[in-house]
């Protein structure tokens, strides 16, 4: 489970971007999110990343 506020969880429900790149912490918060297009410019450089589409369909069962 990745932990991230409120804020952005609002910022990625509302984007129009494809994919949520993140590095995430030993704790596992959130530390950087970009929200991008393009998936190949971020591939190399982020730990993590979800599809935006997905994360809206289980945005119901995300807790804060």
């Amino acid at each position: 489970m990745i932990l991230i506020t409120n804020k952005q969880l609002k910022k990625i429900l509302n984007s129009k971007k494809d994919f949520c790149f993140f590095n995430i912490d030993k704790d596992n918060k959130a530390t950087k999110i970009v929200l991008t297009s393009d998936y190949n410019r971020y591939y190399n450089t982020m730990d993590k990343f979800r599809v935006i589409s997905t994360i809206k369909k289980d945005s119901e069962f995300i807790t804060i």
